[in-house]
């Protein structure tokens, strides 16, 4: 497959810039994606056949349990545990990634800015992502199998993608699944905006005052991210906040260098779109001295208040897994860290 690329700038002021670049890109399937031997987890799930839960019918739940040697009894059914054992494999037929990307915004440097130097940049971005390659949740093929057995007439569909990969003991629990990664159909859309802003002050140089000041924030709001925006669907990274940024407060005075950083995660909505979870906001101080020219002492404190992460009920009552997003909220509390660097 063919890609190309193209942008331009324009600056009508030495401190005002604008734009633009269009990207037609590819990504192949990596090694890893085609051949990965079967990696074990233990994934969170729901049996539509379970008597608490029941998303099937009698028929279809009797027809999945007979192809695995297993009676099924109406309302009597109970999945053994809250979890199944899952090997991920990978899927020599994939094909590439194809993705169609729009980055346009603006810089603004003004030399002549009253007070310290600022920059500052605003970024729009869209990106259209099709045949994406993603690995198959074990809801998603269970879902599927489930679908494909109704639409077959409440006949175990032989041969089937979806049900193929789950294998059910002879007392009708799932004992394993198979995930594998497929090339997801239509197109995947991404689009939000970027806000760089930096700015510093050396306060010594301009009104006589010891040390510099400085600040730099990055903001993103997300406007479009495959209709998951402002959702959390239950899994590591699974938070996509509208809204998020990242800001940092510094000041330097001659050997010293301190910094308190502050990070916002915006609110979201978990699984059930009434369950909100608020903000979140978290601080980390640090601060530096160069003892000589080659040695460094450091000390830090991460999350300074404490701040625990939101616990999704919803994600909790699905599974008893996945209670939070570790990958977006701090797990760890408060935090501390000592360093001593030797460069040479």
């Amino acid at each position: 497959s063919e890609t190309w690329k193209y942008g331009a700038e324009w600056s009508p002021f030495s401190w005002l810039t604008f734009r633009g670049i269009e990207n037609h890109a590819v990504r192949a399937p990596s090694v890893f994606e085609l051949f990965q031997a079967g990696d074990q987890n233990f994934p969170a799930y729901i049996d539509p056949c379970d008597k608490d839960t029941f998303t099937a019918n009698n028929a279809a739940c009797t027809a999945w349990f007979a192809n695995f040697a297993a009676v099924f009894v109406p309302g009597a059914f109970d999945q053994p545990n809250n979890q199944v054992q899952a090997f991920q494999i990978g899927n020599p037929t994939l094909t590439p990634e194809v993705a169609d990307t729009l980055t346009y915004g603006v810089v603004f440097n003004p030399d002549w800015w009253p007070v310290g130097r600022l920059g500052l940049s605003v970024d729009r971005y869209e990106i259209e992502l099709a045949e994406a390659i993603s690995l198959v949740s074990v809801t998603t093929i269970i879902t599927n199998c489930r679908n494909a057995i109704i639409a077959n007439g409440n006949v175990y569909p032989v041969g089937n993608q979806f049900c193929d990969l789950i294998s059910r003991s002879n007392t009708g629990g799932m004992s394993a699944i198979n995930q594998t990664r497929l090339n997801q159909a239509g197109t995947a859309l991404y689009s939000g905006i970027d806000v760089n802003l930096r700015w510093s002050w050396d306060m010594e140089g301009d009104i006589g005052l010891p040390g510099t000041l400085g600040i730099a924030s990055l903001y993103s709001w997300t406007d479009s991210s495959n209709g998951n925006e402002g959702f959390y669907v239950g899994s590591i990274g699974g938070v996509t906040p509208e809204d998020k940024a990242a800001t940092s407060f510094t000041y330097d005075l001659e050997d010293w260098g301190f910094l308190l950083r502050w990070s916002y995660v915006g609110e979201v909505n978990g699984l059930n779109v009434n369950e909100e979870i608020a903000s979140y906001n978290m601080y980390d101080f640090g601060a530096r001295w160069d003892m000589t020219d080659d040695l460094t002492f450091s000390l830090g404190v991460d999350n300074i208040f404490d701040e625990q992460p939101p616990i999704f009920p919803s994600a909790v009552n699905a599974g008893g897994q996945f209670a939070t997003d570790t990958s977006t909220y701090d797990v760890l509390g408060r935090s501390y860290r000592l360093g001593l660097r030797w460069k040479h």
